[in-house]
């Protein structure tokens, strides 16, 4: 069975003319004169710079898009206690500490920690039961009795350093990464 249409080979001859007459006719409108006319008028419009500085303003406008495309990156770890505290716990210890806002929301027990560059430090309380054993375990062979889960904006960690000292000297604990293995951990002694 065949599904292909046999085509009249005059009809044929007739397209392929046509067609061939038209681009002959369509080569002929363009001669020599009328394409070096457009070619000029090309490079008006559009004129050649000296290599050199293209090079640096189009640094610049990378540099300048990139910046604006830049987002905040924002890390992930959890801070974990021995002892229960709260929010208002926390707020209490470095509420007098310069350089910093802090506001608390007492009925959801979290708080955020903005720093004079407008970086942010968030803590949100969880609960103790990881699905996972390993870290089940993990909690349990260190004492684990309050759990918050710490984001901090990219460029924020090294200003919460002397805050996480004054926390962790008086509730004892570490600072570790939302990860599988927990790591980086941070206690007093890394700080």
């Amino acid at each position: 069975m065949e599904y292909q249409k046999k085509s009249d080979s005059k009809k044929d001859k007739k397209t392929v003319n046509s067609w061939s007459n038209s681009k002959s006719e369509h080569k002929n409108k363009f001669k020599k004169d009328d394409k070096s006319k457009i070619f000029k008028s090309y490079e008006s419009a559009f004129p050649k710079k000296n290599h050199k500085s293209n090079l640096n303003e189009e640094k610049l406008i990378k540099d300048n898009n990139n910046s604006k495309m830049k987002e905040k990156v924002i890390t992930d770890y959890f801070y974990m206690s021995p002892n229960l505290m709260t929010a208002k716990m926390i707020e209490d210890i470095i509420k007098s500490e310069k350089g910093i806002q802090v506001d608390l929301w007492e009925e959801m027990n979290i708080l955020q920690i903005e720093f004079s560059n407008k970086l942010t430090v968030d803590f949100e309380p969880m609960n103790n039961e990881f699905k996972d054993s390993s870290d089940a375990a993990f909690i349990k062979n260190r004492n684990v009795k309050t759990i918050f889960a710490v984001t901090i904006d990219d460029g924020a960690f090294e200003l919460l350093k002397p805050l996480l000292r004054l926390i962790i000297t008086e509730f004892d604990g570490f600072l570790c990464a939302d990860s599988v293995d927990f790591k980086p951990i941070y206690a007093l002694t890394d700080l």
